[in-house]
């Protein structure tokens, strides 16, 4: 107009309401393997806060427990919660390694109730096994998690003979190896 110019100007930007899954993770074996967790929408005027006071879109947990994380912007808030947990491996503890001899039957017994096995070499898929035969036997035991524990035993063919055979035959009534059988 007459008087001058004048300008200005304004930025629109539309934000949505924050969502959150954290998902499902795994039960881990033995110990929890560290685990990112990056959650939010760009852009989107988002707060951060986490179990552990952080307060970025992004985490990392390495230990076993429940943890949540709520984001917030002008729209809403929401949340969710996690649990990270450890299964231990199962311990199987065969019978030690033994020397069987002729007809032999056995049982095997992996000691664990209602796992998944796999015997080896014949792949049984039983909580106990007829061993009848002289070689290794390995046994895998898996839990409801995926978690692995195995061990084995060898019968060994270790047999010793007990016939006793003399080394000189002298039947000349000495009572020394007079008789031969």
């Amino acid at each position: 107009n007459y008087c001058g110019v004048a300008k200005d100007s304004i930025t629109v930007s539309l934000i949505t309401s924050p969502t959150v899954e954290l998902g499902d993770v795994p039960v881990f074996c033995g110990i929890v393997e560290p685990t990112e967790f990056i959650v939010g929408k760009e852009n989107n005027s988002e707060i951060y806060l986490w179990s552990n006071n952080v307060v970025t879109n992004q985490n990392t947990f390495s230990s076993a427990g429940k943890y949540w994380v709520q984001i917030s912007n002008k729209c809403a808030t929401v949340s969710d919660t996690i649990e990270l947990k450890v299964s231990d491996f199962p311990s199987v503890s065969l019978i030690p390694d033994t020397t069987l001899c002729g007809n032999f039957a056995l049982i095997l017994d992996a000691g664990i109730p209602g796992m998944n096995y796999l015997w080896e070499p014949f792949g049984e898929t039983t909580q106990t096994i007829v061993a009848t035969e002289q070689q290794v036997y390995k046994v895998r035991v898996t839990n409801e998690y995926g978690c692995e524990g195995s061990d084995e035993i060898e019968i060994k063919p270790d047999c010793i003979s007990k016939s006793f055979l003399p080394t000189a035959f002298s039947p000349n009534g000495d009572g020394l190896n007079d008789v031969f059988k």
